[in-house]
């Protein structure tokens, strides 16, 4: 915010000075800076929306709002996959909905993840190989507020629905346990059957 206002007393010199080199008249003055003021507004401005809204996609499997800079709210839930930058979850308890917090680094935001922390994001909608992500601008953390992680969910089969949750698969073993590894790795399970 104090580089919007060193902007805005930047301009106003400048326009000050503009009128006085040009005599330009005082309504175009008044115009011009009223755009650029406008624009500066709307540049630092975010829509706050539910995750729900933000994990919203085409009929091509795409984010509809990928790009945004968007407002979210919820609760975090760790552990921070990327120990010096962000992979981790916002869960909306209302919506019973995830998005994955990222960013290769912590240049913009530190933060360490606690689980529980009730806080509010303010980011660009991004998404990787199909994951809905929100890469963070910064990040308010409502003190005061810890309304714990929700509940793991009991699910049959992984799918968008069950992406960024808590959830448990029951009665399952791994195909091959020469697959699982230390860091990004995947893994075939099977019931028995499947």
């Amino acid at each position: 915010m104090s580089l919007y206002i060193t902007g805005f007393i930047y301009l106003t010199v400048y326009f000050l000075y503009l009128k006085k080199k040009t005599n330009m008249k005082l309504n175009t003055l008044i115009i011009l800076f009223a755009s650029l003021l406008l624009a500066g507004v709307q540049a630092l401005s975010q829509e706050s929306i539910s995750i729900l809204e933000a994990r919203e996609v085409d009929a091509e499997g795409s984010l509809v709002r990928l790009g945004e800079r968007v407002e979210l709210c919820g609760v975090a839930i760790g552990p921070n996959f990327r120990p010096n930058g962000h992979t981790w979850v916002l869960f909306d308890r209302t919506d019973n909905i995830g998005i994955t917090v990222f960013a290769f680094n912590m240049d913009m935001v530190a933060y360490d993840v606690v689980s529980g922390d009730e806080m509010c994001i303010v980011g660009e909608l991004d998404e990787f190989n199909g994951l809905a992500e929100i890469v963070p601008e910064s990040i308010t953390i409502d003190i005061g507020s810890s309304p714990g992680i929700p509940d793991p969910e009991v699910v049959t089969e992984l799918n968008e629905q069950t992406e960024a949750k808590l959830i448990i698969i029951e009665n399952v073993s791994l195909v091959d346990p020469q697959q699982w590894g230390s860091s990004n790795f995947n893994v075939e399970i099977t019931d028995g059957t499947n």
